[in-house]
């Protein structure tokens, strides 16, 4: 994949969670706003954050790209931009939760596994560790891109806070992949005879 192609797959990956989310979900995304802007902005976003991620991560050999980091990069570049917005500008369950809904369910997308089966309480937590995170080394890239500026910044630097993060959401979805492993496997036994 050429980096022409890579940011339009992203982008197509991105619309197709989200109208997942509008249908299986109508409750949450029927008032949400997420548009085809929304989404070049969020794939370029998704690659500017990888590719500085990869200059820190890659100088050790157990560092590559794998389909988690992908998750966990994702999710970051989903709650730095917070793309979906509501239409109605009414504070409710719903739009606290949407982004963290999208984020979740575009890691799903990439893993194919279901991170967001937990409790009710374990995954409003989730959410709610999933709000407080904050990339400041994003902003300059959101405010241009999104202000359509001919010379928008194609680059995040991110800081040692922000890799942190990005390691910290990498573990706890590995964790909560493994968590389920365990329960389907303890289902499974649980039915033998």
């Amino acid at each position: 994949m050429t980096e022409e192609d890579r940011a339009p797959i992203r982008k197509d990956f991105f619309l197709r969670i989200f109208r997942g989310c509008e249908k299986a979900l109508p409750e949450f995304f029927k008032e949400a706003d997420f548009d085809d802007n929304d989404a070049d902005c969020l794939a370029d976003l998704y690659f500017a954050i990888s590719d500085d991620y990869k200059e820190w991560r890659l100088k050790a050999p157990d560092h590559r790209t794998n389909d988690y980091k992908k998750a966990g990069i994702t999710v970051a570049a989903v709650m730095a931009m917070r793309p979906i917005s509501p239409r109605i500008a009414e504070e409710n369950l719903q739009s606290l939760y949407m982004n963290q809904i999208f984020a979740i369910a575009c890691a799903t997308g990439i893993l194919n596994r279901p991170i967001s089966s937990m409790p009710e309480e374990d995954r409003t937590q989730f959410y709610l560790w999933l709000d407080n995170l904050r990339f400041p080394s994003t902003e300059p890239f959101l405010r241009a891109a999104l202000s359509t500026e001919a010379h928008a910044p194609n680059r995040v630097v991110l800081a040692h806070v922000e890799i942190s993060q990005i390691d910290m959401i990498i573990q706890k979805i590995k964790d909560r992949c493994i968590l389920h492993d365990i329960e389907l496997q303890l289902h499974d036994h649980s039915t033998d005879p």
